[in-house]
């Protein structure tokens, strides 16, 4: 890939291997760590938040991490949910998602989370998702920052960087990509994806 993501390690600890090659990734992963001298490493992936209901597996997660010699923090980046409700949606409709912005509202509305692919995507309730994680690794162990959506490019990984480097003297040097990776569709991007004829324009933001 691209860009770096342990999504796999998520997928095999849900017990959801959409691919063949997750099998095992968590060993691997795990074996990774333990080998490293490096001082911090980092597992990266939103779909960590899918764990939140399964405290098993995000204290097998913690003990592995440990085990590995590494204290585990958890780095969390919010949205309020009106606009990230639009994100995701639009996120998901590039990825094959095809039902109705209102279905899928609604199930956000009444449940606090929505069905796709067999199972639930991540809560709505910020609440719920960071005392599941507290619980498990401890509260002092939650770093938790608000994503901004309007803010330049290079923003978020530089604010990363900053969390999970506190006092690094390389980060006057850190290169990051010239545009922000997985750009929210546009409006004509998410109908046609739906089948929809339109007539947007291609940078007209998609704001139902």
């Amino acid at each position: 890939d691209e860009f770096a993501c342990h999504h796999g390690v998520v997928r095999e600890l849900l017990g959801n291997l959409r691919f063949a090659a997750d099998a095992g990734c968590f060993e691997r992963v795990a074996a990774e760590l333990a080998a490293t001298n490096a001082p911090v490493s980092c597992l990266t992936s939103e779909d960590f938040s899918l764990l939140h209901d399964r405290p098993e597996q995000l204290a097998r997660l913690r003990d592995t991490i440990r085990a590995a010699g590494f204290e585990p923090k958890i780095v969390v980046y919010l949205r309020p949910q009106a606009s990230y409700s639009i994100a995701i949606y639009a996120a998901n409709v590039d990825s094959g998602f095809r039902v109705p912005f209102g279905a899928f509202l609604d199930d956000v509305i009444r449940r606090g989370r929505y069905f796709w692919n067999g199972g639930w995507g991540p809560p709505f309730d910020y609440a719920r998702l960071l005392d599941a994680f507290a619980a498990v690794f401890g509260a002092e162990n939650l770093l938790v920052r608000r994503f901004r959506s309007d803010a330049p490019d290079d923003a978020l990984l530089v604010s990363f960087m900053t969390v999970i480097l506190p006092g690094a003297n390389g980060l006057a040097g850190l290169q990051t990509p010239p545009k922000r990776a997985n750009r929210t569709l546009a409006s004509a991007g998410v109908l046609h994806r739906l089948g929809l004829e339109n007539s947007f324009d291609e940078h007209v933001r998609f704001a139902p």
